[in-house]
């Protein structure tokens, strides 16, 4: 039985769906990993989907007492996010594997046996790799808890020369490419060998680039990056005031460089063995987060490749897959009798509750009654400034532009501040115009942190009020050194 306003709602996204967000609640409540890195396991969750627009709940007093038990394994050396992180890649390359028997493939052929097979072996695989990337964000996200701890490392050394937040950003960076990195590598090296915008963009080298790469940021449920998104990073890149040249060598040096000036920081600092060893969990467990987020970039457009052939094959509305359960669409390949319009009519609204790890859909006529008794009471703010972390150092002042869903994403030009509620793909564009980034939820693995890091600018996470304090049009201040946001 889920207690009176005792749900907080952390994760709000657009263009999402009910499948998706499944998958990933799944492997948190019932895989054995779960408790074997976080230490036990969730009991009561809330998934509120409506026109593939989500939120999704969970007991706070849970979510933050599993935050502060990780944390305290971490500090006694009782939980090795090496070990977790070792564990994400074997799976994810069986992950990978899968994705690709069926991107760009004929799948015409395939009967519904062979999808069975397929897509039972992508569920187990995808679901253990989620439970085990439940470290990563009960870690830190929304409480703050281990970066908080990071940062209480850092203040004893704080001086004006020794910024914590700044050093923070800069410690728990991960130290180790992602795929993101891999495909800019590639493209500037594409780049300076064709040189101008017109030789790169017919090349064969810059064709099969942006087909290679066409799901890197593909979401829950896309679109694919299309030719012309891939021409538009070269402008880009074409008309930075350094060359392609020096990109490309600023590029391929960044984590050589990362590792002396973290290097230098511990060793000016004087950090002590275990506190190198935290900023090195943390590290690690960034990492994962970003490895995790390519996995499921890959899978979900394989899985939609699949879905659109299977709705076709079996005439059936795609939205069907998109709002069954997994158990659903196994039954409904095998033959079994599904309640198909059922499962379409959650598309326009549903409430799917876990309680005490039990599922149960809510009747569209009790939502917003039992949305009313279970989620906490809302919190007035009145100051002109908030904290929280940063996730890349840096100061930029411009307009404030709320962005709640991909509508949004127009108001945001080259002189704003992005504030969100959290960031995902879909907000990349915005994101790469925006000066600097602000969230209310978030942690040193959220999405809005690792897209920091990526593109170099300033951004504080985990302000909780953000989107609440500011409006469209104030006059802020990202100081991202500091971790402050502050209307001017």
């Amino acid at each position: 039985m889920i207690k009176p306003h005792s749900i907080k709602n952390l994760i709000m996204e657009t263009n999402m769906n009910l499948f998706s967000w499944t998958m990933i609640e799944d492997g948190f409540l019932f895989s054995p990993s779960v408790k074997r890195f976080v230490g036990d396991y969730f009991s009561n969750t809330v998934m509120h989907v409506s026109q593939d627009e989500g939120q999704w709940g969970v007991d706070i007093k849970l979510w933050n007492r599993l935050g502060q038990k990780i944390q305290d394994r971490l500090t006694k050396g009782k939980l090795d996010a090496h070990g977790n992180l070792e564990e994400h890649i074997y799976h994810g390359q069986i992950v990978f594997k899968l994705a690709h028997q069926v991107i760009d493939q004929d799948l015409r052929r395939w009967n519904d046996k062979k999808y069975l097979s397929w897509l039972k072996q992508v569920f187990k695989h995808y679901v253990e790799l989620n439970g085990l990337g439940c470290l990563a964000v009960v870690s830190d996200y929304d409480h703050n808890f281990f970066s908080n701890r990071l940062a209480g490392i850092l203040e004893k050394y704080s001086t004006p020369k020794n910024p914590t937040q700044k050093y923070l950003a800069i410690l728990i960076s991960p130290d180790q490419p992602d795929l993101n990195w891999a495909e800019l590598l590639r493209l500037l090296e594409i780049i300076k060998q064709y040189k101008t915008l017109n030789k790169i963009v017919v090349s064969k080298k810059f064709k099969a680039h942006a087909k290679k790469y066409k799901w890197l940021n593909f979401g829950y449920q896309g679109p694919l990056w299309t030719d012309e998104d891939f021409i538009q990073r070269v402008r880009k890149i074409l008309k930075n005031e350094k060359t392609a040249q020096e990109q490309l060598n600023e590029h391929r040096n960044y984590f050589r460089n990362l590792e002396k000036e973290q290097r230098r920081i511990e060793k000016d600092l004087g950090l002590s063995d275990h506190e190198i060893y935290m900023f090195d969990q943390a590290r690690t467990l960034m990492f994962t987060k970003a490895y995790r987020l390519n996995v499921r970039h890959v899978i979900q457009y394989a899985l939609e490749t699949v879905f659109l052939q299977l709705a076709k094959k079996h005439a059936v509305p795609v939205y069907f897959f998109r709002y069954a359960l997994r158990n659903e669409i196994l039954d409904f390949v095998s033959g079994k009798k599904i309640d198909t319009v059922e499962i379409l009519r959650r598309r326009h609204r549903v409430l799917k509750i876990v309680s005490n790890r039990k599922i149960k859909f809510i009747p569209a006529n009790k939502i917003d009654a039992t949305l009313g008794r279970i989620l906490e009471k809302a919190i007035e703010i009145k100051q002109d400034y908030i904290e929280g972390q940063s996730a890349f150092p840096g100061k930029a002042r411009g307009r404030a532009k709320l962005v709640f869903g991909i509508p949004d994403l127009q108001k945001v030009t080259h002189d704003d501040i992005l504030v969100a509620v959290t960031t995902t793909p879909d907000v990349l564009p915005a994101m790469g115009r925006a000066r600097g980034f602000v969230t209310d939820s978030g942690g040193i693995t959220s999405h809005a942190a690792i897209v920091a890091r990526e593109m170099k600018k300033p951004c504080v996470i985990g302000t909780k009020f953000a989107t609440k304090l500011f409006k469209d049009g104030d006059m802020i201040e990202v100081d991202a050194d500091k971790g402050i946001v502050r209307k001017v």
